[in-house]
């Protein structure tokens, strides 16, 4: 019997994109001290969250209000009076190319005069004597988390990059915002406080928007999907959607 000898072939050594310490691009002398374990991929183009600099602001967190009764009370025993944590004053969504290593800035706080923040939190997990069988083993203790929203596309017209993030202005607005072009004009897709019919017709008339929220796969051929909350703020009337739209590489 004839046996063949084949080499099994390792995986490829990994090129890092970014790290920290690494350069910030379009800030002059800064270095990278954080960058957030959610990605967006296109296969071409990376979209992330990083942060740099020393300075931070100090913000309270309050539990939350609705969802699993355990968690809700775990987290109240734990921190009754909200969670202080620091946030880096010094943020920004990027992209790298990474057919060409370039590496671009999209957006960043205190450069523009209007975004405050692009960290998001959520107290999650699983409190401590809760749950129970395999599932209930396999989670993460409950605990403050923090993610930021960005999504990547490739333009169809000349295989650019347009990015979407969700971000939190200094006046506390929190919206969708968008560049089809990481030069190009920013954007507003939707804010929280828009009327909801202007959104979703079928929506209670007089709500508004009160959450939104993007998922790093949902830009795709410059087609953004969008989750929206509604509340008709006087009999508490709710509603949600997915919504999507295509207008975002038109500007």
């Amino acid at each position: 019997m004839n046996i063949a000898a084949t080499t099994i072939q390792l995986p490829p050594a990994l090129r890092a994109l970014v790290k920290i310490g690494g350069a910030v691009p379009g800030v002059p002398g800064a270095s990278f001290t954080r960058l957030s374990e959610g990605i967006s991929y296109t296969g071409r183009y990376v979209g992330y969250w990083g942060a740099w600099g020393t300075q931070t602001r100090t913000i309270n967190l309050q539990c939350p209000t609705d969802g699993n009764q355990d968690l809700i009370k775990y987290c109240n025993g734990q921190y009754p009076s909200g969670f202080n944590v620091a946030v880096p004053v010094n943020q920004g969504i990027f992209v790298r190319d990474t057919w060409t290593s370039k590496n671009q800035l999209i957006v960043r706080t205190n450069a523009e005069g209007q975004y405050l923040d692009f960290l998001y939190w959520v107290f999650s997990g699983r409190p401590p004597g809760a749950g129970g069988g395999d599932d209930g083993d396999d989670l993460e203790p409950a605990r403050w988390r923090s993610s930021a929203f960005t999504a990547v596309s490739v333009r169809s017209s000349d295989g650019g990059v347009a990015t979407a993030f969700k971000a939190t202005k200094t006046d506390q607005t929190v919206g969708i915002y968008a560049r089809s072009k990481p030069t190009g004009n920013l954007l507003t897709v939707l804010e929280e406080g828009a009327s909801a019919t202007d959104v979703d017709p079928e929506a209670p008339a007089g709500s508004d928007v009160i959450t939104l929220g993007i998922e790093r796969d949902g830009f795709r051929s410059c087609r953004l999907a969008l989750t929206a909350g509604m509340l008709e703020p006087i009999t508490s009337t709710g509603w949600a959607g997915i919504y999507v739209t295509d207008d975002v590489c038109k500007f």
